[in-house]
């Protein structure tokens, strides 16, 4: 259009200017022609001077108004010219917006398009996780009927499968929680960073013993070939003089107490830890201290006053130990609603409602505690009556022994916790993200070591992207096909990249 608009201005110039070299000629010959006639006439036939001067002057008017006529018939070609080449020129003008326009109109319309795509392919990716999370949830109800079958017996008594059937009954919504919880995270999992690139991190001497004893990127293997880790683990298993409780106030101190998994864990450990040195290991040392001072001697009088079992421990220090038990783990607790849990975020696609117990932080910790706080009581209410039958007498040797079988006793008590700190029941009954801390003694989701190679292939897990940008084009193409009476056999058949763009372009066009 721009191209033919521009022949049409030159022609029309070159029309104009042809006209008026016509005109100019034309008058220049006319007025040329009528004084050679005057000359003419006044030599042929010579009249008086009067008719011959009026003659000339006739002559000399008719060429002027010639002139003149061509000096208009001159401005009226130029006028034309002028109001030509505007008229080519707006239109040429017009012809190029008309263009403009159409590309414009096409970008648009393409652009639209590749919205249309991404926002079908959001709504349809979405619609495919809900229902792959709703059939994955309908299995996931079923297990229990299957555990129970499994592990029905025809001579198991009638009471006993009532039990066993009520305690899968309780447990499972638990269980339940956590299964579609780690799905939805591999269905619909987004990643995000947990500290800006900027975060500089905790002091060199708490991030070295943070990274040391709770690293997020070693297993147990890796942790046996630190000596930080090995150090504070066996100290903290040493049964004497309120050794561990000190270790533990440390640790207390080193922690991240605003997470929700360093607080439970440092529950769990210490009463874990608590079952290893006051129970387990306690009460060898109690038995073969008591075979020290009474079998060994083979006599009459026992030796048991000065080395039978808590004798030779300090009864001030051994109380501090004692009572720092129950304190820090109430210290913990009382922290756990101020905490966040890091248990990641979705996409937006699913949804996952919390329940139950998954709903308090620390999940089934404040029964456990409850429970701790009521053997504590009766351990030490058990030791305060000894006590007051003993005067009140704190060094005196049988009062030492009592606190000896109160602490065997209260740490044989503290079991359940030992059984917590297993991680699949602890994740379960708990309901925590593991975290541990990095080189620059950051609080991060625990990662755990690299695995080799041949693990981390594609392929592996669950995508957490169900459908591509040309996989939603192809299926919209289909559709529209569908709509439009054509034949399709399949909405997820091939078709190549280029095809697709093509068609897109087709459609803008």
């Amino acid at each position: 259009a721009a191209g033919a608009a521009g022949k049409a201005v030159g022609a029309a110039s070159g029309a104009a200017s042809a006209a008026v070299g016509v005109a100019a000629g034309a008058a220049s010959v006319v007025s040329s022609g009528v004084a050679a006639t005057a000359a003419l006439s006044a030599k042929v036939a010579p009249a008086p001077s009067d008719a011959a001067s009026f003659a000339c002057e006739m002559g000399h008017a008719a060429g002027e108004k010639l002139v003149t006529a061509g000096q208009m018939v001159k401005g009226a070609a130029g006028e034309v010219k002028d109001i030509t080449s505007g008229l080519a020129e707006q239109a040429a003008s017009h012809a190029s917006g008309a263009v403009e326009g159409v590309i414009e109109q096409a970008a648009k319309q393409k652009q639209r398009m590749e919205k249309l795509a991404d926002h079908f392919k959001e709504l349809l990716e979405g619609f495919m996780k809900r229902k792959l999370q709703r059939v994955l949830k309908i299995l996931v109800q079923r297990l229990p009927g299957l555990l129970k079958s499994a592990t029905d017996d025809t001579e198991m008594p009638r009471r006993v499968k009532r039990v066993k059937d009520a305690a899968i009954d309780a447990i499972w919504p638990d269980i339940e929680q956590e299964i579609m919880w780690e799905l939805a995270m591999k269905i619909d999992g987004a990643h995000a960073d947990e500290y800006p690139e900027d975060y500089k991190g905790c002091t060199c001497c708490l991030s070295f013993f943070r990274y040391h004893i709770y690293p997020y990127d070693r297993g147990f293997w890796g942790n046996l070939r630190d000596p930080i880790w090995l150090l504070f683990t066996l100290v903290a298993l040493l049964p004497v003089y309120g050794v561990s409780p000190c270790v533990f106030l440390i640790i207390f101190l080193l922690i991240d107490k605003t997470d929700e998994f360093q607080l439970v864990s440092f529950i769990l450990q210490f009463k874990g830890f608590q079952f290893l040195t006051q129970g387990v290991l306690r009460s060898l040392v109690g038995f073969f201290t008591y075979l020290n001072c009474v079998t060994a001697v083979a006599e009459a009088e026992h030796k048991c006053a000065n080395s039978g079992p808590g004798s030779s421990a300090p009864m001030a220090i051994a109380l501090v130990g004692y009572v720092l038990q129950i304190a820090l783990v109430w210290i913990a607790f009382l922290l756990l609603p101020c905490s966040s849990r890091r248990r990641g975020t979705l996409q937006g696609h699913l949804d996952h409602i919390e329940t139950g117990s998954s709903r308090s932080r620390g999940g089934y910790i404040l029964r456990l505690l409850w429970y701790d706080l009521f053997s504590f009581a009766v351990c030490a209410g058990t030791f305060v009556y000894v006590l007051y039958l003993r005067n009140w007498q704190l060094q005196d040797w049988p009062t030492k022994h009592a606190f000896f079988a109160v602490q065997l006793v209260n740490g044989i008590l503290s079991f359940p916790f030992f059984f917590f700190m297993v991680p699949v029941l602890r994740s379960i009954l708990l309901h925590s993200v593991p975290t541990a801390y990095d080189r620059s003694g950051r609080c991060r989701q625990y990662r755990g070591p690299p695995r080799p190679a041949k693990e981390s292939k594609e392929g592996k897990s669950i995508p957490t992207q169900m459908l591509e940008k040309a996989e939603a084009l192809r299926i919209l193409e289909r559709l529209k096909t569908l709509l439009s009476g054509g034949m399709v056999t399949a909405l997820d058949e091939e078709d190549s990249a280029s095809a697709l763009e093509s068609r897109i372009g087709k459609e803008s066009d």
